[in-house]
């Protein structure tokens, strides 16, 4: 991933959509800190993966939902790195940690889905495990779609969120190369200051795999610059 491929994307991102006004919400909310055992962490961690596209998370159920990712984080969060671990930092074992995490949240049953006469138990799926790992710690994880999930090839499981991660942390690296900075610097760089290198890439991915707009080419730019 090219920085002006990155840049061009992630403005794109940024005045296209609303999901910036939900995350400023949420990390008010939250003080950028989250916590899953406070019962208030989670009822805005619910809600926040609504306003980002979790339909399925019924607020109905909100009390049944709180309660499995209330066990879920306790059974792993020792598995996950601390908050301040970023994503080029991490090694084997905090990607292990991460992909099993991820896909353990992934199966959980929490909400419910209502059909003729019944209700019936869910999971909470890969993109609101992927989206709530992202929540709990944005400076290692990324958040994704089906859209993009499925445009990358990658499934469901445990092991793809393990190379999602390794990919993304290649993107950067590319990017970052090309800047000649540090990983930290570039969301000012590239005017996205309240995003963090993950979510970065998670813009790009989300206008080029979900909206499906590819950024111009260089031949275009050099055109583009000589009507100047």
């Amino acid at each position: 991933m090219r920085l002006f491929e990155l840049a061009y994307c992630c403005r794109l991102y940024g005045e296209g959509t609303g999901y910036d006004v939900a995350l400023a919400r949420f990390l008010k909310g939250t003080n950028g800190a989250v916590d899953l055992n406070d019962a208030a962490h989670r009822a805005l961690t619910l809600q926040w993966l609504r306003d980002w596209g979790c339909r399925s998370l019924r607020r109905e159920d909100d009390e049944r939902s709180s309660e499995a990712l209330w066990e879920w984080w306790n059974q792993w969060r020792d598995a996950l790195p601390p908050p301040d671990v970023t994503l080029d930092s991490l090694g084997d074992r905090d990607l292990e940690g991460a992909s099993q995490a991820y896909g353990e949240l992934a199966q959980r049953i929490g909400p419910r889905r209502q059909l003729p006469g019944r209700l019936i138990d869910v999971r909470f799926g890969p993109t609101t495990a992927a989206k709530a790992m992202y929540a709990i710690r944005p400076n290692a994880f990324l958040p994704w779609d089906d859209a993009i999930r499925k445009k990358l090839g990658y499934g469901e499981d445990a092991g793809s969120y393990r190379r999602a991660l390794v990919r993304a942390r290649y993107e950067l690296e590319e990017a970052v190369k090309d800047a000649g900075i540090d990983p930290h610097e570039l969301p000012d760089l590239i005017g996205r200051p309240q995003s963090t290198p993950p979510k970065l890439v998670d813009e790009h991915d989300w206008v080029r795999y979900t909206l499906g707009h590819e950024p111009p080419t260089r031949h275009e730019f050099e055109r583009w610059l000589a009507w100047l």
